[in-house]
């Protein structure tokens, strides 16, 4: 390439790194990424471990909603003692 001698080593130290890592350790899913992006971001905004939860069990509830009736006595997920 035309990039300066430095630069070139650089990269190629990092590309190898990232080789011999993926090699050596079994593949991390979307899903993982994803949850670890999410704590990040709410470590960033200074949530409690408690708010943490809340919000997943939120994201959770919905992703499991599958837009059925509402039933006055439910036995899934949307029940409220659950």
């Amino acid at each position: 390439g035309t990039a300066p001698g430095t630069l070139t080593d650089w990269y190629d130290g990092v590309r190898d790194a990232d080789r011999a890592l993926r090699a050596a350790s079994p593949q991390v899913g979307r899903p993982h990424i994803w949850a670890s992006q999410l704590h990040m971001l709410f470590n960033r905004l200074g949530l409690a471990p408690d708010e943490e939860r809340a919000v997943c069990r939120l994201a959770a509830r919905t992703l499991l909603d599958r837009g059925d009736t509402a039933s006055y006595f439910p036995d899934d997920h949307t029940s409220p003692d659950r």
